[in-house]
């Protein structure tokens, strides 16, 4: 499971131990392998970072699961009231 995160600026470098790493190269290492198979994916807003940004939870299912999917999501949705906690516009402070 990925920990929900806000996303920084694509286009910057990310220091580690004195290595550097493109953020994008960082990021997509979650999505490439589901992409690469085939696999569906589903993301859902699952809360705001401290930034008023919504971070959000990727739901990844078996190939041709994607009717499964989609049910599993709308129904975490209503059971959790993601929707209305967390709408889509961010919020500033």
């Amino acid at each position: 499971m990925i920990r929900p995160f806000s996303l920084p600026d694509l286009n910057s470098i990310l220091q580690i131990e004195g290595q550097s790493f493109p953020i994008r190269a960082l990021l997509s290492r979650f999505t490439r392998p589901a992409s690469l198979l085939g696999w569906p994916a589903l993301t859902l807003p699952n809360g705001m970072s401290k930034e008023g940004l919504p971070t959000g939870v990727q739901l990844v299912g078996p190939p041709d699961s994607e009717e499964r999917l989609l049910i599993l999501g709308h129904r975490l949705e209503e059971a959790l009231g993601w929707v209305t906690k967390f709408p889509i516009e961010p919020r500033f402070p």
